[in-house]
């Protein structure tokens, strides 16, 4: 957002509670984060109605095999991710069809990671509405969902959540002083002047109260309040220590709270709607991934050229899934259902060519037609020659001939 004042309007706005807010919400401007209109995909509303909706289902949630029999029994199907489900719940066949179950590790993988994002997302709203109420909110929210956290951290980074639950732990573990304490003798005044004479920031540098905070914990701070605060007895100090933190740091620090959580809110709610969609599309790209895998090795490919007769002979390379791009020449489309095969390539000087093939001999020939955009077109016959291998080159290549297909005029008769 180009003007900070447009934007804290719009942020004490949205979060029109308190002065602490406020101030979360210039830290969140200054930093530059933007964000989406509400509204702006109907799948966003969807995905937040259904956490909403099992929030309570959420909150209970403490391992992965919790996780999974929610997904497989509540959010699955109130997403319609009847795939998914069906991935999940399938008993392994004896036959030797393909079943199901061979994509499990996979549906499983996003499955899991969705419904921990969904739990994150929860989280961080009701991490952001305990900030915003008050420290006796916080603690208790904080000690609830304490182990919770633990899982939902243990085994995959979450660093905007990790370092706002860090800071909400940190608040949460100094009590406020009961309210007998209000009345206090001038002690406390010394103290306090003392410790604002040490002239320690607030933020912004690496001996602030917030970079002490992070780096050494509230005994840290309450440690360094000891040791500033005057010549008063080691209880009063301790006393005095604890009513500071809370009147002077607990309200700066809890703005940065709320503004972390904010920020952790947005990434958990971007990919959790990440994970959804692929999950919604997970059908279609394992069935792309099995069509790969049939494609894949190292092919004798011979094409005739109609438009001159040419015949042109070249070694096609095709790698395993997920390897890295290399240098060579690569279809810019690739499309293989059942036994029908559709390659698009496209090449300098603005041609364009389409393959259209098909398996044959058991899957280790293919057969078709290919037709260009410079006018050639003509016939395809290709043979396996080497199988697919994990040491494949990561880019289909070819050998022969200095150009992949015959072009108009250009083709050389073998």
């Amino acid at each position: 957002m180009d003007d900070p004042a447009q934007c804290l309007t719009d942020m004490s706005t949205h979060h029109s509670r308190a002065l602490t807010v406020l101030f979360a919400a210039s830290l969140f401007c200054g930093v530059g984060i933007l964000w989406d209109s509400p509204g702006a995909a109907t799948d966003s509303v969807d995905l937040q109605q259904v956490m909403r909706l099992y929030a309570q289902d959420l909150a209970a949630l403490t391992d992965d095999a919790q996780a999974l029999l929610l997904f497989t029994t509540r959010l699955g199907p109130a997403l319609d991710l009847k795939d998914s489900v069906a991935i999940l719940t399938s008993k392994p066949k004896t036959s030797e069809q393909e079943s199901p179950m061979s994509n499990a590790t996979e549906t499983r993988k996003h499955a899991l990671r969705f419904t921990k994002d969904l739990t994150v997302w929860r989280l961080t709203l009701g991490l952001l509405e305990a900030a915003e109420t008050d420290p006796a909110s916080l603690e208790r929210f904080v000690r609830g969902a304490d182990s919770q956290q633990a899982w939902l951290t243990g085994a995959e980074p979450r660093p905007l959540f990790t370092e706002a639950w860090h800071l909400a732990r940190l608040l949460a573990s100094v009590s406020a002083p009961q309210s007998g304490n209000a009345e206090v003798s001038s002690g406390y005044r010394d103290f306090a002047e003392a410790v604002d004479r040490a002239s320690i920031r607030f933020t912004g540098s690496m001996d602030s109260w917030l970079a002490i905070s992070e780096r050494e914990g509230a005994e840290g701070v309450l440690a360094r309040l000891r040791g500033i605060g005057g010549a008063s007895s080691e209880a009063d100090r301790a006393a005095f220590s604890v009513r500071y933190f809370h009147e002077r740091l607990h309200p700066v620090l809890n703005a940065h709270l709320v503004a972390r959580a904010i920020r952790a809110e947005a990434d958990a709610e971007r990919q959790a709607q990440e994970q959804w969609s692929r999950l919604r599309t997970l059908r279609d790209s394992l069935r792309e991934q099995r069509g790969l895998a049939r494609l894949c090795g190292t092919w004798q490919w011979t094409i005739h050229n109609h438009q001159n007769h040419g015949e042109h002979k070249m070694v096609m390379v095709f790698p395993p899934a997920g390897s890295q791009p290399g240098a060579g020449p690569r279809p810019a489309k690739t499309v293989v259902l059942g036994d029908t095969v559709y390659l698009r390539w496209e090449f300098d000087r603005g041609i364009v060519q389409e393959d259209s093939l098909l398996f044959s001999g058991e899957g280790q020939r293919l057969e078709g037609t290919f037709v260009n955009s410079g006018g050639a077109w003509g016939g395809i016959a290709a043979k396996r020659t080497v199988p697919c291998t994990e040491s494949a080159p990561s880019a289909p290549t070819r050998g022969g001939d200095s150009t992949r297909t015959p072009r108009p005029g250009r083709s050389t008769p073998r």
